[in-house]
């Protein structure tokens, strides 16, 4: 939705604009742009401000989008129209939604499960894990396997959380596919 609606408002405007524009702000500045016609206008109403900035420095931060600073809007970058594209994935994660996002996990599990392809390294990008964590937990699923979580835990001593795991799990099995 965000890089949709940067690409919607020419991407002549800054992070702030655009989260208006998502969230159906009566702004005169939308007014006067005509930003209240576009099909973002209004679709992330159901999150805060707050959360849509949180989106938009993770964006910037996954080199999706690049802040100019001179004029203070928002471009996106070739690996944004990837994802827009829909050959790319980004999986941010929305301040103050951490059980929305391991549900989201889950229900990727279980489509793993079902059979439905999906591709691993769309997981890898949104782990903060070091490459060293990273290889100890994918090295306990290669032994204990991956159907419970809980004993991938207590072999890590319970140093890497849950929503790290259900991210590796992922990654593990489509290595598999």
């Amino acid at each position: 939705m965000f890089l949709s609606c940067v690409k919607r408002t020419g991407e002549f405007f800054g992070a702030g604009h655009i989260v208006d524009v998502l969230r159906g702000s009566n702004s005169q500045k939308i007014l006067k742009f005509g930003h209240e016609e576009l099909t973002t206008y209004g679709i992330g109403s159901a999150y805060s401000a707050r959360q849509w900035r949180h989106i938009a420095r993770q964006l910037i931060q996954k080199s999706l989008l690049l802040y100019n600073y001179e004029h203070g809007s928002l471009k996106l970058t070739p690996k944004a129209w990837e994802v827009m594209r829909g050959k790319e994935a980004f999986l941010g994660r929305m301040e103050g939604a951490k059980k929305d996002h391991g549900a989201v996990l889950s229900h990727l599990y279980q489509c793993l499960w079902e059979n439905h392809p999906l591709r691993q390294n769309d997981f890898l990008m949104n782990s903060s894990l070091t490459e060293d964590q990273r290889q100890s937990v994918l090295s306990s699923f290669a032994r204990l396997g991956t159907e419970r979580l809980r004993p991938v835990f207590e072999d890590l001593n319970g140093t890497i959380p849950y929503e790290e795991l259900k991210l590796l799990r992922l990654h593990h099995l489509c290595r598999d596919q």
